[in-house]
């Protein structure tokens, strides 16, 4: 996504203030995604808990036309590599997500992933470049969600190991999206704003929550998130070969959405659950 210095929005009459970057507004809900802990609500001038498209263009200074056209443009080029949606469905569907993030709780995550957690049958789906901490470990991921501005060569051998690649086209991507088109084997295009002919656009912003929003259309039955470390530090995959402090500005602002996205997707009944906040051992309810 774009990198430039996000910019306050008036959310209008009885909104609260933007606070800044580095800190979060709270209401007084339990998260149904992380209980024990308040809900995490954005207040970077988003009107209500819902953050829409139009609303976050605003705040990051997205040009929604360009994210079309890209989207159109990665659908066209990426025809003779699509893979069906079927296909997606089938590795997802009926079974749990556990939706791998790159925060700082990522290699613990990956750790455990690699040694056979979770006990239970489950799809595997990184969100960018935890797909690189996966494949150091000798784990494959099922399916990879991206907007190709992590790790390429990790995402590629991925793709090569039988991942499934779910690429995201917006403006700032186009170039690199394209490109993916000639070094994937094989690819799901997707867009941010409306579908459009082979280009889906699921829902989510980031590609954690992105991911979220696939397993959910896919027909998980439950997401695990893993690795979504949306309050604290930012991890070091997701720093690599970035960073600057209006990078990270951007990314702050960026999670906090995520973590509305969520909750949104939370609450119109799919379950969504971090496993530290609950006890996921052999003989769990699936």
């Amino acid at each position: 996504m774009e990198e430039r210095d996000p910019e306050p929005v008036d959310a209008g009459p009885g909104a609260e203030p933007a606070p800044k970057a580095g800190g979060s507004a709270l209401s007084e809900r339990g998260s149904p995604y992380n209980p024990g802990r308040r809900r995490t609500c954005v207040r970077a001038g988003i009107p209500g808990k819902l953050p829409t498209y139009s609303v976050i263009s605003r705040i990051l200074r997205l040009n929604p036309l360009a994210d079309v056209v890209a989207a159109a443009a990665l659908g066209l080029a990426a025809i003779p590599r699509t893979i069906g949606e079927e296909e997606l469905r089938s590795v997802i569907r009926g079974r749990p997500a556990v939706i791998v993030g790159a925060g700082p709780s990522l290699d613990r995550w990956a750790d455990r992933i690699a040694g056979g957690w979770p006990p239970f049958p489950s799809s595997i789906v990184a969100a960018d470049d935890a797909a690189a901490a996966l494949l150091e470990r000798g784990i494959v991921p099922d399916v990879v969600v991206t907007d190709l501005d992590g790790d390429i060569g990790a995402i590629r051998r991925a793709a090569r190991m039988g991942s499934i690649v779910v690429v995201l086209a917006h403006g700032d991507n186009i170039a690199t999206a394209l490109r993916a088109t000639r070094i994937l084997p094989r690819l799901l295009p997707t867009g941010q704003v409306i579908t459009l002919p082979n280009s889906r656009a699921y829902g989510g912003f980031t590609d954690g929550d992105r991911a979220a929003y696939i397993a959910s259309a896919m027909g998980a039955t439950k997401a695990l998130l893993v690795g979504m470390d949306l309050d604290g530090e930012i991890g070091r995959y997701s720093r690599k070969n970035k960073g600057g402090e209006a990078w990270e500005r951007t990314k702050r602002i960026k999670l906090r959405i995520a973590g509305a996205l969520l909750e949104a997707l939370a609450d119109s009944g799919f379950e969504l659950v971090k496993p530290e906040a609950a006890d996921y051992r052999a003989g769990d309810e699936r």
